[in-house]
């Protein structure tokens, strides 16, 4: 056995026991949650933190230099990329005059098709 054996040996309790506590964080009832002294925690808190996913509670917005996960909802900015190299915002485009509203559903529509 050598140095590298006796680190791994030594982590994997540790391992074991972070799983446990994050399940038990992620979807454990109230009273065992209060047993690793997490009882106030909230939901979308241990969600930010441990999951992968996003809900109602959680969102993931670009901040500029990187995809960071929040709690809360985030607005949703519509871009469009038009074949002379620039992005417009829909009311910038329907403001230049190269979208329209479609008369049937109120959705924006560009007033030229190009192939």
């Amino acid at each position: 056995m050598g140095l590298l054996d006796h680190i791994i040996f030594g982590m994997g309790p540790l391992g074991i026991l972070t799983a446990v506590v994050g399940a038990i964080r992620a979807a454990g009832p109230k009273w065992l949650r209060g047993a690793i002294g997490r009882s106030r925690e909230s939901r979308a808190a241990v969600e930010v933190e441990l999951l992968s996913s996003t809900s109602d509670k959680i969102c993931e917005v670009w901040n500029g230099e990187m995809v960071e996960r929040m709690v809360g909802s985030a607005t949703v900015q519509q871009l469009i990329y038009f074949e002379s190299g620039e992005f417009y915002t829909v009311a910038k485009a329907e403001a230049d005059g190269l979208l329209q509203r479609n008369r049937t559903n109120n959705s924006p529509v560009p007033i030229q098709f190009w192939t």
